[in-house]
C-alpha cells in the first residue's frame, strides 16, 4: 500500500475489504447554480402552490475506485501458495524472510453480507510518500495435487493443477499466485503462475499453473444415441427419449510418474452422468471425472453421460404424416402400434399422391388461364364471324368445358383427402398399445 494523502500515517488501524461495493463519489467542491423560474403576476386569482420537489437528486458521476493489493506471504506457512503446488515431499519447506516487521500479523477476517474484511491486530505507521507490503493471510491450506484435462485449452495435455479446500473462517479473496515446487535439494522452484478464484467459507477450487506436455490424453466423441420408448392409451402417447453419450479418453503419463487426472466436460441443459459412475463431480456448468493413471502405461476410460426428456403427445392433434413419424421407430413398438404404422403409412401415402395430383391440376388450370388471356386478345382482333374467330370460339368452349372437370376433380380430391384425414384421426384417437 502507498501513502499518498501528503501527510505521515502513525499507528493507523489497518483493514481491507475484499468484495464489489458500490463505490460513488460526489463534487462537494463543485458549486452548482439552479436558474429561478419567471413566474407571471395573477391579480384576484387564488393561487395553489405546487407540491415540493426540491429534493430531486444531482447527478452524481460514478468513477470511485477500490484498490486491493494481495501480496506473497511467506512461503513456509503461506499455505495456498507454497502447500498447494507442493508435490508430497519429506523435506522442510524453504523459510523466506520478507522483513515484514510486526505489521505482519496475519489480520483477523470476517464475513459481511457482500464482502470479506481483513483487519489487522496492529496499527500502522507510514511515512507520506512511502509504501509498504502487508500479507494479511498467513495460514495452511489443504490442498492436493492434480491434473486437470480441458478439451478447450489443450485437446492433449493436461493442465498442472492443485486443489484448494478454504477450511478457514472466511473467503479466500482472488488474487494471483506464485507456485513453487521442491528440488530433491530441499530448494524452491518455481513452477509457474495461476489465478485464485474467489473461493468461499468451505468451497474447494483448483488453482491450475503450467501445461504438462509430459502426459498425453487422446479423447473420442462417440456421439449421441437415443433410445424412443412409447406407451399409447386412447390416443394419448406418453413418450420418453434417453439419449446416451460416451467419451473415451486413453492418457498416458510420463514413465516415471503417476498421474491423477481430472477431466473437465462441459455440461449441457438436462445431462447427467450414469447413475452408477464413480469419481464424477458436477458443477453448475461443468461434469468433472477424475481417473487415475499409473506409470508405465496407457489407461483406458469412458466418460457416460445420460439426459431422459418425458413428452405426453395427443396424436389426433397431428396431421397423419406427423403421427406416423411419431409412432414410427419406437424402441418398445407393440404389434398395435406396428398395425397403426402400416395403415397410417398407406393413408399418408394416398394422401401425397392426392396432393401431388391436385398440384398438376392447379398447373393445368393455370396454364388454361393464360392461355385464354391470349386467345381472347385475338378474338377481339379477328371478331367472331370470321373463320379464325370461330376457331377461337370453339378452343374457348372446350377449355371452359376442362376448367369444370379440373374444379369437379379438386372437389373430389378434397373430399377424398378429408375423409382420409378423418380415418387418420379416429386411428390415432383409438390407438393404444
Amino acid at each position: 500500500m502507498e501513502n499518498l494523502t501528503g501527510s505521515d500515517w502513525q499507528d493507523v488501524e489497518l483493514s481491507l475489504v475484499s468484495g464489489n461495493p458500490v463505490a460513488l463519489k460526489q463534487p462537494l467542491y463543485t458549486a452548482f447554480y439552479v436558474d429561478r423560474p419567471e413566474i407571471p403576476v395573477a391579480a384576484s386569482v387564488r393561487l395553489v402552490p405546487k407540491k415540493d420537489e426540491a429534493d430531486v437528486a444531482l447527478s452524481a458521476a460514478a468513477g470511485g475506485r477500490v484498490r486491493a493489493l494481495i501480496l506473497p506471504q511467506q512461503p513456509a506457512s503461506a499455505g495456498a501458495e507454497a502447500s498447494a503446488a507442493r508435490a508430497p515431499m519429506t523435506a522442510p519447506a524453504p523459510q523466506f524472510d520478507m522483513g515484514f516487521g510486526p505489521a505482519a500479523n496475519a489480520a483477523v477476517s470476517e464475513e459481511a453480507s457482500s464482502q470479506v474484511l481483513f483487519r489487522f491486530p496492529t496499527k500502522v505507521s507510514l511515512a507520506a510518500g512511502s509504501t509498504m507490503m502487508v500479507p494479511f493471510v498467513d495460514r495452511d491450506v489443504p490442498a492436493t495435487r492434480t491434473w486437470l484435462y480441458q478439451l478447450q485449452t489443450n485437446a492433449r495435455h493436461p493442465l498442472a493443477t492443485v486443489r484448494l479446500c478454504n477450511d478457514g473462517d472466511s473467503a479466500l479473496p482472488p488474487g494471483l499466485i506464485t507456485a513453487f515446487d521442491s528440488g530433491s535439494d530441499g530448494s524452491a522452484n518455481f513452477t509457474g503462475d495461476a489465478q485464485l478464484p474467489l473461493t468461499p467459507k468451505g468451497g474447494a477450487k483448483f488453482v491450475t499453473f503450467a501445461l504438462d506436455g509430459k502426459t498425453d490424453i487422446r479423447r473420442e466423441d462417440r456421439g449421441i444415441k437415443k433410445t424412443r420408448i412409447g406407451k399409447a392409451v386412447n390416443g394419448l402417447l406418453t413418450l420418453t427419449v434417453r439419449s446416451v453419450q460416451n467419451f473415451d479418453y486413453e492418457i498416458t503419463p510420463p514413465p516415471e510418474e503417476d498421474r491423477e487426472v481430472v477431466i473437465e466436460e462441459a455440461r449441457g441443459d438436462g445431462w447427467k452422468p450414469f447413475a452408477e459412475a464413480k469419481d464424477v463431480e458436477e458443477t453448475s456448468a461443468r461434469i468433472r471425472y477424475r481417473v487415475l493413471a499409473p506409470r508405465g502405461s496407457t489407461t483406458k476410460a469412458t466418460l457416460a453421460l445420460e439426459r431422459v426428456d418425458h413428452e405426453t403427445i395427443t396424436l389426433s392433434t397431428l396431421a397423419p404424416e406427423l403421427i406416423l413419424a411419431t409412432i414410427t421407430g419406437l424402441d418398445n413398438a407393440s404389434p398395435a402400434l406396428k398395425d397403426a404404422a402400416v395403415k397410417l403409412g398407406g393413408l399418408v401415402a394416398d394422401l401425397n399422391s392426392a396432393t401431388a395430383r391436385r398440384a398438376e391440376l392447379a398447373t393445368e388450370a393455370k396454364r388454361i388461364a393464360d392461355d385464354q388471356e391470349r386467345i381472347r386478345e385475338n378474338l377481339a382482333a379477328v371478331g367472331q364471324s370470321s373463320d379464325l374467330g370461330r376457331r377461337y370460339v370453339d378452343t374457348l368452349r372446350k377449355q371452359e368445358d376442362r376448367l369444370a372437370e379440373i374444379a369437379a376433380a379438386n372437389k373430389a380430391l378434397e373430399t377424398e383427402m378429408a375423409q382420409k384425414r378423418k380415418t387418420a384421426e379416429e386411428l390415432a384417437k383409438n390407438l393404444s398399445s
